[in-house]
Parts: structure tokens; sequence; C-alpha cells
């Protein structure tokens, strides 16, 4: 029964979050409204999971407060607390001695649960005593050290692997007997690292997760978030509330209690979230406003991360950044313009563009750049 399955949620080091949020662990780091733990966790217990393990260190007193405050209905959430350094081989077995089961599924780093588990732990059961092992293929060099990794770690004598052209995706199905046998007492390393390449198995699915691993990757995922809640609910391409409502151009998802300008400009995809003020004469393109954060008068942000309580001064043009507070960003590595005005005309005129879209274009076409 899968609802007798421990789920177990472990921490990544590898990850390039510096300046997103610095008091913010990327597990609270969210996506449209909801941060990405209570969202895994969410999910989970829809599936049918009961009992989560969610790892913290000892000195992440915001990530541990906020473990505590979740409350996912029919979910029991409990905190397993380590040292900075702890490996993922130790809290493993660790739960294993304390919580008895036939298996466990393991979510490492700042996995995105998608959809259902059931279809990876039906291949698990096909096996036994054995680590399952979500894999993804290699599209692009984001995951090259990834993947090399593990193509070492799975070449031996006994299992020879050639041209491997895939990645860990940090879903894991593991049975017990694995974590109580006698070659796992002494191991201390990371997933997958920590498990004999004779006992991993490699399951490839579509659609089961993803991996969030930087603050480019959470602002694409917000902005996906916000075209699927527009097409959801049926926004129109150019909306208006009135005279007391700014002018939304494609899927902006505005929080209620937010703060907009009847004379700001929002274009989508775009995410405000709760609390954050944008002031008069603003525009805000394909970009995510966080939780407190201040757009002053006449401010641009494109294609930009503006993180919790940050402030962007009046009149300032930000592009292709994480806005961290006043006067301080940190230049994005890669720019943002997957999300192309073109793209949002298709959206909703299946590939034609509104008679008033051009005109939006022209006028604001004097101060912001929305070339590829």
């Amino acid at each position: 029964m899968i609802t007798k399955i421990p789920v177990v949620l472990v921490q990544d080091d590898h990850l390039a979050f510096s300046g997103a949020d610095a008091a913010s662990h990327p597990w609270l780091l969210r996506i449209g409204f909801v941060s990405l733990l209570q969202h895994n966790l969410a999910l989970l217990a829809e599936e049918g999971f009961r009992t989560a393990y969610v790892q913290v260190r000892e000195n992440q007193e915001k990530l541990h407060s906020e473990v505590r405050k979740l409350k996912i209905p029919g979910m029991q959430i409990k905190v397993v607390q380590t040292r900075e350094h702890t490996s993922h081989a130790k809290i493993l077995r660790h739960i294993a001695a304390k919580v008895p089961a036939q298996s466990y599924v393991v979510l490492a780093g700042t996995v995105r649960v998608l959809s259902s588990l059931r279809p990876f732990l039906h291949q698990h059961r096909q096996g036994e005593g054995v680590v399952s092992m979500l894999v993804r293929p290699l599209y692009s060099g984001a995951r090259l050290e990834q993947a090399r990794a593990l193509q070492a770690h799975l070449t031996s004598a006994e299992k020879r692997v050639e041209h491997w052209q895939h990645y860990p995706a940090g879903v894991y199905a593991i049975d017990a007997e694995v974590l109580r046998s006698a070659a796992f007492r002494t191991v201390d390393a990371a997933l997958p690292f920590c498990f004999s390449a004779a006992t991993l198995r490699s399951i490839e699915l579509a659609a089961v997760s993803d991996e969030l691993y930087s603050t480019e990757e959470f602002l694409q995922a917000n902005l996906h978030w916000a075209e699927e809640q527009a097409r959801v609910h049926g926004n129109s391409f150019i909306t208006s509330g009135g005279e007391h409502a700014p002018l939304r151009i494609g899927p902006v998802i505005i929080h209620p209690d937010a703060e907009v300008s009847a004379s700001a400009i929002l274009i989508g995809p775009a995410v405000i979230a709760a609390g954050s003020r944008v002031e008069s004469r603003s525009v805000i393109m394909r970009s995510v406003v966080r939780e407190g954060a201040i757009i002053k008068t006449g401010a641009v942000v494109q294609d930009a991360w503006v993180a919790r309580n940050a402030v962007v001064k009046p009149e300032k043009k930000v592009r292709d950044r994480i806005v961290r507070g006043v006067s301080r960003t940190q230049a994005l590595s890669s720019p943002f313009r997957d999300f192309t005005t073109s793209r949002l005309h298709e959206e909703e005129t299946g590939g034609q563009q509104t008679a008033a879209a051009p005109a939006v274009q022209r006028v604001l076409g004097r101060f912001l750049d929305t070339s590829v």
C-alpha cells in the first residue's frame, strides 16, 4: 500500500540559489503562491502518502520554523534535524532504524513533483532488494556534470555503461533491505553514489517530476504557472478591471493581497505575490515579484526575479536580474526571453495578433526592449 511508504526529503548542496532570497531556503521559494515544499507535500498527500520526514540542518532556523507551521491535510510531517554536512547515507540509515517499512520514497534537492509517482513505484516493484532511480535524458549542458558523474559511478567491470545520456532526477524508491544491509552500514556519501552500481536501477519516465536547480529555473516555472492559470481560467489577452485596475497583457496573476497601481502596465507571463506593491507608471514584463517587494514609480522590470522585500528604485530599469534589495542586484546567468511577445499573441489568437496589441507594443517600444 502506498499509504505505508514513508517519504523522505533531503537537501542537495549543489544548487545555484545565492541571491534569490537570502533569508529563504530553496524549498521555501514559491511557484505561484505556494512554496515548493508545500506543493510537493500536498501532492504526495493527495496520492495517499501519510508520513513525510523533512531534513533540516542545525543552522536553518527559517526552514525549521516553516516546516513546523506546515499543515497538510492527511499528512504527518516530521523534522529530521542534522548537522551541516550530514550525508544522505547517514540520514537514510537513521530513518531506516527509526521507521520500519518495506520501502521508502526519497526526494533529493529541489525536485518538483508534477504527477503521480504510482507508475514509478510500479516499475520499482518489479525488482527485489533494489534502489530505483528516476533519470532524465540529458537535454542540455546544464546537467552534464551530473550525467558524467552518474556514468562513472555505473561503469564497472560487472556493469559497463557506454555513452550514458541521462542524469539523476532526484526521485528514488529504496527497498528497506538495502538500507539495512552490511554493505551500507559504513557508507558515507550522497545520493545516488551511496549505493552500488549493482543495486541501482534506472527508470525513465516523463512528466513525473522536474528539478529546479537555480533561480532562473524557478522564474521559468512561475511563468509557466501563470500561463497555465490564464489558460485554465480563460483570461483574455488584454484586460483591465476598470479605472482602478492596471492594464494586463497576456497571462498575469496578481495575488488579492498585492497592491498594484491603475497606471501600471503588466505584460505576462508574470506573477505578483501577496504583500507586494507596484507603484504608478511601472512596467513589469515576464517577471516574478515576490512577497513584500516594492516596484517604485516609473520603474521597468523585465525578465527578472524580484526577491522577497526587495525594492526597485523609481525610474530604474532592471533586466535579466535577481533583485535582492535597494541598489543590490545580481545578473542572471542567462536571459529569460523564451516568452516572447509573439508567443503571447499565439496563446489567445491562434497565431494572429489582436488589433490592440501592435499599438501597445509601439508605446512600450520607446522604453522597453521586447526583442528575442
